[in-house]
């Protein structure tokens, strides 16, 4: 068994600067956390592998191959692998995201 509490999980270093943690990590899955402070914006990027992103708060801004959409509390949105995407907190509130990526 292995348990992992967001408050203490390791940051990923990641080119944004975000507040990415790892909750899980291993050659074939990443289990990740995403928090994204008020107004702050992330710049696009490719991804090689499906992601998936579950919206636990806030409102944020999902862009996947110039397709935009405002995330809900407790949508579960796809990425696939080869896309562009990027994630926006346009809002006044910090978003929280759970990230999972299928490597």
């Amino acid at each position: 068994m292995e348990i992992r509490n967001f408050a203490i999980a390791p940051l990923k270093e990641n080119p944004f600067n975000a507040d990415v943690r790892i909750l899980f990590s291993r050659e074939d899955i990443e289990f990740l956390t995403l928090k994204l402070k008020p107004q702050q914006n992330l710049a696009a990027v490719k991804i090689n592998c499906d992601a998936f992103f579950y919206v636990v708060n806030g409102n944020p801004e999902v862009i996947i191959n110039e397709e935009k959409y405002t995330a809900q509390i407790n949508d579960f949105i796809f990425c696939p692998a080869g896309s562009n995407h990027c994630i926006n907190n346009p809002n006044d509130d910090q978003s929280f995201i759970i990230v999972i990526k299928l490597m």
